[in-house]
């Protein structure tokens, strides 16, 4: 039953070296880069916990590193799980494709 609520929208965008992704909410498309190796480094530094890495909190921080425009993890915090859970499924497919998935096919 429609809602009237607009839904993300996750499209592929042409590739090169580096992949993105897009995603539209609420009438904002944002494009999410992929991460190159220190990028991604610092990410899992700053997930990194006692007993290991938070994959969770590795993926928000990977998105705020590689959103355009721009959000603070606070404005990633805030959007409703259903769209937070939108750039965390782009930004891990991006980085993480599934098997036999190539990024460049």
């Amino acid at each position: 039953m429609p809602t009237g609520r607009k839904l993300a929208t996750v499209t592929d965008e042409p590739q090169s070296l580096f992949g993105s992704k897009t995603v539209e909410i609420g009438g904002t498309t944002y494009t999410l880069h992929e991460l190159n190796g220190k990028v991604y480094d610092e990410c899992v530094e700053l997930a990194r916990e006692p007993d290991g890495v938070n994959t969770v909190v590795l993926l928000k921080f990977m998105v705020e590193k590689s959103i355009e425009p721009k959000m603070s993890m606070a404005q990633i915090n805030e959007l409703p799980m259903s769209k937070r859970r939108d750039l965390i499924e782009a930004v891990n497919d991006l980085h993480f494709p599934p098997v036999g998935k190539a990024l460049n096919a």
